[in-house]
């Protein structure tokens, strides 16, 4: 039995990594189009920040829907409500870690523009 929950955990871990993986490659390039597109004479170091910043707030808010969702957990009164409120908690789990791959992703991109277009000047 512990095997196939092993292969269930993997199969849902490969899952999740190839969503972020995605995730990461869509902020990178939607972070270098971005820097490539900008203006030379714009201060891309306060733009950047400005973007991260606005970004992290949006992935901490749904990580804190998470984690208000999780703490009703022990609360259900049977089985099946505890496991639909933990399914429910790992969707949105998932979400901010999409999220908080595609802002690591989009800062790469932004960088990796931002110096082509200053070196090609």
């Amino acid at each position: 039995m512990a095997s196939k929950d092993w292969m269930k955990y993997m199969i849902e871990k490969q899952k999740g990594t190839a969503s972020k993986a995605a995730a990461l490659a869509e902020g990178l390039e939607e972070g270098y189009n971005a820097a490539i597109q900008s203006k030379d004479d714009v201060d891309h170091n306060s733009i950047l920040e400005e973007i991260k910043s606005n970004k992290w707030k949006e992935a901490n808010k749904i990580m804190e829907e998470a984690r208000t969702i999780s703490g009703t957990i022990l609360k259900q009164k049977t089985k099946d409500e505890r496991n639909e409120v933990m399914l429910k908690t790992r969707e949105i789990a998932r979400e901010a870690g999409r999220k908080a791959a595609w802002i690591t992703g989009w800062e790469q991109g932004w960088k990796k523009g931002w110096n082509e277009k200053l070196n090609s000047n």
